[in-house]
């Protein structure tokens, strides 16, 4: 049974419309909740939400917290309960902080700003311990964290891994911090997905400003390394000049993005062990967009992110070799206009932000086909 979050939440009006699924636009039948005011960045498998509120004139963030529930909205009940993660004892020394990725464990990383806006900090929390939080010691002092940090994910062997500001990845491994650059023989790199193998992907810089996707995966220092950007080259299309690692699942396949000579780029799902790549190609049905950039994968293969259409950006999800704009996923009598998807969890559910009625709102699309209990 998930856990549920108790005192001191606070309940958002929930709003459901369902989209008949046709066939050449939509792989099937979603129910779309209103999140309220948040952008949520993260979803895991217990259905718990993290992300960010914007709040006063300035638009100060806040990290938040929720479950997803959908089961009791016909009833009037909220579809997400939220929960402010504002750092206990340091509120005023600071000018934002957003959660970005959530275990099933109910680990949270994210960052937090100082007042000068030019520093962060990588930092955690526990969905079910509020008091047990605090900065992630990246290279040991200060003891107040890293400055110029910021966490990006966590898997549910509590490893960590993030970023600084001059684009160093860190790998926080078992009370261990580990130097990304140092495993690529020095090279720039930065970090942008786990999986729950330990597995790594992000990408390397060399001094002539190329730049390539690679993986990591290993236990304390014994980590092994492979380069993406070759793999990416030895089956056709080939040419990429530049190329990055956005995501892994559990298995065998990572998500990379290979830019052309000419400036043109492409998705590809590509599988570790064979080398072999499918590109994402432009969605089916209506108001087709190209993808452009991945946020999320579940175990059951499902890519959501980011595609062009003209000058606008919708979501997307792909799925058993087709992509679909999540728009057509949505009826368009109900007042949704999708912009981002950020998350997807292995039911199936997509978090992301769009504008409800021209007003900017988290959503939460739920395959109609699911039971509360699955």
């Amino acid at each position: 049974m998930n856990r549920r979050l108790a005192p001191a939440l606070i309940a958002l009006a929930a709003v459901c419309y369902s989209a008949p699924a046709a066939a050449q636009s939509c792989p099937r039948t979603y129910n779309i909740y209103d999140l309220g005011p948040i952008q949520p960045e993260d979803i895991n498998n217990n259905d718990e939400v993290v992300g960010l509120e914007r709040q006063g004139p300035f638009g100060t963030e806040v990290a938040v917290s929720g479950y997803f529930d959908s089961y009791y909205v016909s009833w009037g009940w909220p579809a997400l309960w939220l929960y402010h993660l504002a750092p206990p004892g340091i509120p005023n020394g600071v000018s934002g902080h957003r959660a970005t990725a959530i275990s099933d464990n109910g680990e949270i990383i994210g960052s937090v700003d100082d007042l000068s806006y030019s520093n962060s900090r990588a930092y955690t929390w526990d969905m079910y311990d509020y008091w047990n939080h605090g900065p992630v010691p990246v290279h040991g002092p200060p003891a107040g964290g890293l400055l110029n940090s910021r966490g990006n994910d966590v898997n549910n062997n509590g490893t960590l891994i993030g970023n600084t500001g001059t684009m160093d990845g860190w790998i926080w491994q078992n009370g261990n911090q580990y130097d990304a650059a140092a495993l690529n023989g020095g090279m720039s790199t930065a970090v942008s997905d786990l999986n729950d193998a330990d597995w790594v992907i992000g990408q390397w810089f060399d001094p002539q400003a190329q730049m390539g996707p690679f993986a990591y995966a290993g236990e304390a220092t014994s980590w092994g390394y492979e380069d993406l950007h070759g793999c990416l080259n030895t089956t056709q299309p080939s040419g990429f000049t530049k190329s990055w690692g956005e995501l892994l699942d559990n298995g065998g396949m990572a998500v990379v993005n290979g830019e052309m000579a000419n400036g043109n780029s492409q998705l590809f799902v590509l599988d570790r062990a064979t080398c072999s790549k499918v590109g994402l190609t432009a969605s089916v049905g209506p108001n087709s967009i190209d993808p452009v950039s991945s946020d999320a994968v579940n175990n059951q293969g499902q890519i959501v992110g980011t595609g062009a259409y003209g000058n606008f950006e919708y979501p997307f999800l792909y799925e058993n070799g087709t992509t679909y704009n999540l728009n057509n996923c949505i009826n368009s009598n109900s007042g949704w206009v999708a912009h981002v998807a950020t998350g997807i969890n292995d039911r199936g559910v997509i978090v992301g932000s769009g504008e409800l009625n021209g007003v900017e709102v988290g959503f939460a699309l739920e395959p109609s086909t699911l039971w509360w209990w699955d």
